[in-house]
């Protein structure tokens, strides 16, 4: 599995993440990776397109990412609501 994969290969180094535009990953995929804490050192989450991902992964990222600067792309993940993307955006903004 994919999750699998990252946890194993990178351990706590890995900065950036790129899916691309063609990708399985979803939002329990993103748990699960966090859940194994590899991604203590995550910069950056960049999936051009997913059909998968929702508001979850996003906050999941947010929340659990200390130094994540950037998540790409989130207006073309299909199961994102424009509406939760602009309270995302609002309420990111108020933390700076």
């Amino acid at each position: 599995m994919f999750y699998l994969k990252i946890a194993q290969c990178s351990g706590s180094t890995l900065r950036k993440i790129d899916l691309g535009g063609l990708t399985a990953v979803n939002d329990d995929s993103i748990r699960k990776i966090l859940l194994m804490k590899s991604l203590e050192n995550l910069e950056e989450f960049h999936c051009e397109k997913s059909s998968l991902l929702t508001i979850a992964t996003a906050n999941l990222l947010i929340n659990n990412c200390d130094n994540l600067k950037a998540i790409s792309d989130l207006q073309n993940w299909s199961e994102l609501d424009p509406a939760y993307l602009g309270n995302l955006m609002a309420r990111y903004d108020t933390q700076l």
